[in-house]
């Protein structure tokens, strides 16, 4: 196949992990936040996210499998801007995200029995994770 390893350009430097944001002219509260390097794992969890957190209006599209960005589309009410409703959003899913892994570590310490296997950066030293 001709598509590089997605590994690839993820760690490549060259590419930077940016987010750029587009106002809608034509409709009131809407923004449009292209986020470089990422694909559906983050464009189904922050819409999902963004729709629980009462967005008038949240999708995104992956363009095509080759381009590694996602555009979110988010409208909301009078109440919050597009730009406040997402980063409260991702607060939100960060919130989550450590509850799993804390959850996670729990069960894994419960597991093993062995409290020395995890560092504290959350990274596993037992080969077994590698």
């Amino acid at each position: 196949m001709n598509r590089p390893p997605t590994s690839d350009l993820l760690d490549d430097e060259s590419v930077e992990k940016e987010v750029l944001i587009t106002r809608s002219g034509k409709m009131k509260n809407t923004n449009v936040y292209k986020i470089m390097k990422e694909d559906h794992t983050l464009g189904s969890m922050l819409t999902q996210e963004l729709l629980e957190n009462n967005a008038m209006f949240a999708g995104y599209i992956n363009p095509h499998p080759f381009e590694h960005f996602i555009n979110i589309r988010v409208q909301t009410d009078d109440n919050k801007s597009p730009d406040e409703l997402i980063i409260d959003s991702i607060a939100s899913l960060k919130g989550k995200i450590q509850n799993i892994e804390e959850a996670f570590d729990k069960a894994l310490k419960n597991f093993t029995g062995d409290s020395d296997m995890m560092q504290h950066d959350s990274h596993y030293s037992d080969s077994r994770w590698n």
